[in-house]
């Protein structure tokens, strides 16, 4: 079933506390929870690009989330003798603790959906919508119409600077457009046929994912 607008910021929310809770907690973001979390259900260690691969993040994000947990002494990472080229990363006893008597205060206080919140991003990233919020942007003036910047900004609770670069974006690459007001100072955006595309192709693939 396809998420309204404010169904989907409302999931946001949820992401967001999340997040909030995960630094809060353990002292990392979103991003190396879950690398430590992948790592503490592997049986062996794994390199950066597996990591990668099977959480579908770049390799920087998957490089920089590593870092992040060698600093907190969640995991550690060495070279093999038989190949000092590849890079093995596997989580600490310390880290496997942290996880286990953090987990169930991180997920229960914000009660995210995950799955979706993780098939939303893959099908953004898939898309000619350059971010998460250039998405929600989109979706909103798919339902919406044309609105100005400030009810984008109060409908996605977004900082105005964010949403005006996410517009100019979009208005860049063809997905939306923009006209004056009658009294020509106010601008107002609305969906192009391709944005109007883009956005149904998003919501599309979340539902084929979530089922």
């Amino acid at each position: 079933m396809r998420l309204s607008s404010d169904e989907i910021t409302s999931r946001v929310r949820l992401n967001q506390a999340r997040t909030k809770r995960i630094k809060e907690v353990l002292g990392i973001d979103a991003t190396s929870y879950d690398v430590l979390g992948l790592l503490a259900r592997e049986t062996e260690r794994a390199t950066v690009g597996e990591i990668r691969k099977r959480l579908g993040i770049s390799k920087f994000k998957a490089s920089q989330a590593v870092h992040a947990l060698e600093l907190r002494g969640y995991a550690s990472s060495w070279s093999p003798l038989e190949d000092h080229r590849a890079v093995l990363t596997a989580t600490s006893r310390y880290g496997r603790e942290m996880l286990d008597h953090s987990r169930a205060r991180i997920e229960s206080t914000a009660d995210a959906d995950t799955d979706w919140w993780d098939a939303f991003r893959s099908a953004v990233s898939e898309s000619d919508a350059g971010s998460v919020c250039e998405a929600r942007v989109l979706i909103l003036m798919r339902e919406n119409g044309d609105l100005a910047v400030r009810e984008i900004v109060t409908r996605l609770d977004l900082p105005q600077s964010t949403a005006s670069v996410a517009l100019r974006a979009l208005v860049a690459r063809g997905l939306v457009s923009c006209r004056r007001g009658t009294d020509g100072r106010n601008r107002f955006y609305f969906v192009t046929d391709v944005g109007m595309q883009c956005a149904d192709k998003i919501l599309d693939r979340v539902d084929k994912r979530t089922g």
